[in-house]
């Protein structure tokens, strides 16, 4: 199967390279409001800007997630 994006090119379904902010706003369940705003704080992964559109590139995301998870003993104990 073959999911086109916005740019035309096609792409494997389940291969994502890059979030809208979104979809990141969406995964974070923030507004994207707030995100704009974290982005303008520097508070978000790196992002590209292409015009009006930001992507964020979803390894960097992901990165920026496991930086930031707190608690928990991620299986191990103490």
């Amino acid at each position: 199967m073959k999911n086109e994006d916005h740019a035309g090119s096609e792409l494997p379904i389940g291969l994502v390279l890059y979030l809208r902010e979104s979809e990141l706003a969406l995964r974070w369940r923030m507004s994207e409001r707030t995100l704009q705003r974290w982005r303008q704080a520097g508070k978000v992964p790196r992002y590209l800007r292409l015009g009006s559109r930001v992507l964020y590139p979803i390894a960097d995301v992901l990165a920026f997630e496991a930086g930031v998870v707190s608690g928990g003993h991620d299986g191990v104990q103490p």
